[in-house]
């Protein structure tokens, strides 16, 4: 009898906890382009492959290499009409440029302009234009003065076609959200149709007030950043109680959010970081469907924050582990604004990824920090046991958000708040890493 039930147990399935770990993939190469004045035009398409504007159209693989085929060895020369573009529009065929009161159509494989659009390749729209769309279905969508306007395939305005929009729009399948403000603060959303009809269902009699939004890429779910958390919405404008408390989940972002998309098992990805000349970090954190925090998504934690890396602007999901990003940083060597190409994983294989979060910090005896006491309260004092100078020392909450920096060798840390931080220091340009406790 024993004997038997010893081999009924060795033929149940073995049931291990997996560790997932998200970093910038190590074999994606990131290219990187510098400007004095603002971040370059970006946009990442459905299939992982990305668009950068500088002076000319640069498309790259999903492997974060120059697609060669696309122009001469990766860049299309762009009609010089279509210069210091500001939007990038693409759908199953085309990439759109928008550039002041000018839009240039190219192909999306070869890179060769649309001659036939508008007139030799140019559409141009009265008063300038701001953020385009390209929809699957040949329209393309442009702010314009104050509204949305609607091209037609061959670069001509749809007059029977305007809706007001002072504020922003999204195109999301076959709906479009609208934003207007009345103040700083309160902003009105309504939904319309691809023709323009406005959806009266929407909201309360067909408008949405709201103090700040991002809409999900994926299915039109608005979600709204407040001082209680974060407030979802569904599709048709009605607060969704199965997120959180009521519609509520009570969470922190550790930087701003400007993308959101639903994978395919609904979980929740919120994307972006910031990219100011002090706190440069790319930030991307998972709930799931019902607002709970996924502590599964990175090394036990719902949250990846890399600091130094480029807040992420637009984002594809290639599978539900794999991000390709286009990101902006301000650029300390150069002093300018750096937009670059970046992808990103969830794997169990730490070495394909390169990490950074407090539980990772691996202390050698070449960059040992001493750090004492810890735990510590009020005070911590660090060293090498050497006469070094500190030029700079940075303390990292386990969010990889910087919390603290002096160039001090006693810190305060009353405020901190309870739990395991990761500090930084920077000793006659050597730098020495460790870790301590606030209790």
């Amino acid at each position: 009898m024993k004997k038997r039930l010893f081999l009924w147990l060795l033929s149940l399935p073995v049931m291990s906890y997996c560790q997932y770990y998200v970093g910038h993939d190590l074999s994606y190469p990131i290219t990187e382009y510098v400007s004095d004045n603002s971040f370059y035009a970006g946009k990442v398409d459905t299939d992982g492959s990305s668009y950068i504007h500088v002076a000319n159209l640069i498309k790259f693989t999903s492997n974060g290499t120059v697609s060669l085929g696309f122009g001469n060895n990766g860049i299309a020369p762009v009609i010089p009409v279509v210069y210091n573009v500001s939007s990038i529009g693409i759908n199953d065929q085309y990439v759109y440029l928008g550039s002041n009161t000018k839009i240039g159509k190219y192909d999306k494989s070869s890179g060769a302009p649309d001659l036939s659009f508008g007139v030799n390749g140019v559409a141009t729209i009265l008063y300038g234009v701001g953020k385009i769309y390209a929809h699957p279905n040949s329209s393309l969508f442009a702010e314009n003065y104050g509204k949305i306007i609607k091209l037609l395939p061959n670069g001509q305005k749809d007059n029977s076609f305007s809706i007001d929009a002072n504020k922003d729009y999204y195109v999301i399948g076959n709906s479009i959200y609208v934003i207007n403000s009345q103040s700083n603060s309160i902003y009105y959303i309504k939904k319309y149709d691809l023709n323009g009809v406005q959806d009266i269902q929407y909201g309360n009699g067909g408008s949405l007030q709201v103090s700040n939004w991002i809409f999900d890429k994926i299915n039109g779910e608005l979600y709204v950043e407040e001082s209680s958390g974060i407030t979802r919405y569904t599709s048709s404008g009605v607060l969704d109680t199965t997120f959180g408390n009521g519609g509520n989940v009570q969470v922190s972002f550790p930087g701003l959010i400007n993308c959101i998309i639903s994978d395919s098992n609904n979980n929740i990805l919120f994307f972006g970081g910031s990219a100011s000349a002090a706190n440069n970090k790319s930030m991307i954190v998972r709930l799931k469907r019902n607002g709970a925090l996924d502590n599964t998504f990175n090394n036990g934690t719902h949250i990846y924050v890399f600091p130094g890396e480029g807040s992420i602007k637009d984002v594809s999901l290639l599978d539900d582990n794999t991000y390709v990003c286009i990101e902006g940083m301000r650029h300390y060597r150069f002093g300018g604004f750096a937009t670059r190409t970046n992808k990103y994983l969830r794997t169990q294989d730490r070495s394909k990824i390169q990490t950074l979060s407090v539980k990772d910090v691996n202390v050698t005896k070449t960059n040992v920090l001493q750090v004492y006491p810890s735990p510590a309260t009020d005070f911590i004092k660090i060293g090498t046991g050497k006469n070094d100078k500190i030029t700079k020392v940075n303390i990292y909450a386990i969010t990889g958000d910087l919390v603290l920096s002096t160039d001090k060798s006693e810190i305060d840390i009353k405020h901190l708040l309870t739990g395991t931080y990761m500090i930084e220091a920077n000793l006659n340009g050597d730098i020495y890493k460790n870790k301590f406790i606030k209790k």
